[in-house]
């Protein structure tokens, strides 16, 4: 939901629902890193696009979908401060009377995350966002509404558990208190985001190498390792590659009772040899003085040149 200029200016001082689960490390378009920024003010927080506002308004319709399956009444939601000043939440809607009520997460989910979301199921990411709500809100019960792929709507229901509310909010506090706070930013990881923080903060070499301490002696270590096995992998990846594309020699690939296939096509293009169009007409110049037309398209697709062969494997689904 878009928030108004009041309720983001409450954000900059905790934690909503849509943070707590890259805090947890379990979020996939976040990381811990990114939070840190963004609280401290090293980031600015994420503007919307045209996409992110159309899929604002996805979420409405999605929202009036549920009202109408459910026959219940929403309520947008506001943004709410938890037990602790830096436990926030915005829910999407809230739902039925007080005394029944529950929260409402409204997703409109493209199709190439939609693995995230086997039937019946929700992204764990989604389960802690909804759970974090219902916390902050003062709530036991929640759903999470999705259209995924544009034609899938499914209700899933999300159940109030006190165990991982009462991790997220140790997980929550922990970060908020002793990085957030305290300007000390989180565990290191190979995010690509942890990587733009470094290159920010350390543009250029400004002093002499210094001494390595056990530290560094260790990560240099996991680096060569890391190094070789990439260097072994990229071997066993051209040789078994090779070794498949002997068994598969003119074919077009092969499949496998296993559940899994390969392919091994060409591509659609190569190019065009051009040289050999301007050649060929050159040869054919007769007609030209006959007045006859000459079929130029014809004649550039006699020249395209096949693209290379590419071997594309589909591993087996999980369970075969």
């Amino acid at each position: 939901m878009s928030l108004t200029a009041e309720q983001l200016a409450i954000r900059k001082h905790g934690l909503g629902s849509s943070e707590i689960a890259a805090v947890c490390g379990v979020n996939p378009f976040r990381k811990p890193i990114d939070v840190f920024l963004e609280k401290t003010g090293r980031a600015e927080p994420f503007e919307e696009t045209p996409q992110t506002k159309l899929g604002q308004r996805l979420e409405r319709q999605i929202a009036e979908i549920y009202a109408e399956e459910r026959g219940c009444d929403l309520t947008p939601g506001a943004t709410v401060i938890g037990r602790e000043p830096w436990m926030i939440a915005t829910p999407d809607f809230l739902v039925g009377p007080v005394a029944e009520r529950r929260v409402l997460e409204c997703k409109n989910v493209g199709y190439r995350v939609a693995h995230h979301w086997p039937e019946g199921e929700m992204p764990e990411y989604v389960r802690i966002q909804n759970l974090w709500q219902q916390e902050v809100v003062g709530v036991q019960a929640g759903d999470v509404a999705a259209l995924i792929g544009g034609r899938d709507f499914r209700i899933v229901d999300s159940p109030y558990d006190k165990d991982i509310v009462e991790s997220l909010v140790e997980i929550g506090g922990a970060f908020w208190h002793d990085h957030v706070l305290k300007d000390i930013a989180p565990a290191v990881d190979g995010s690509d985001s942890w990587a733009a923080y470094i290159k920010a903060r350390w543009p250029s070499d400004m002093t002499p190498p210094i001494e390595a301490g056990p530290d560094a002696d260790e990560f240099a270590r996991r680096l060569g390792i890391a190094r070789a096995e990439m260097k072994w992998a990229e071997e066993e990846r051209a040789e078994v590659e090779n070794e498949l594309k002997v068994l598969i020699g003119e074919a077009a690939g092969m499949r496998s009772d296993a559940g899994w296939s390969i392919s091994w096509k060409n591509s659609k293009s190569g190019g065009t040899d051009w040289k050999g169009v301007v050649e060929s007409i050159r040869a054919m110049s007769l007609y030209f003085n006959s007045g006859e037309a000459v079929d130029l398209e014809n004649i550039i697709r006699t020249f395209e040149r096949p693209g290379p062969r590419v071997l594309r494997l589909t591993p087996a689904k999980e369970g075969k």
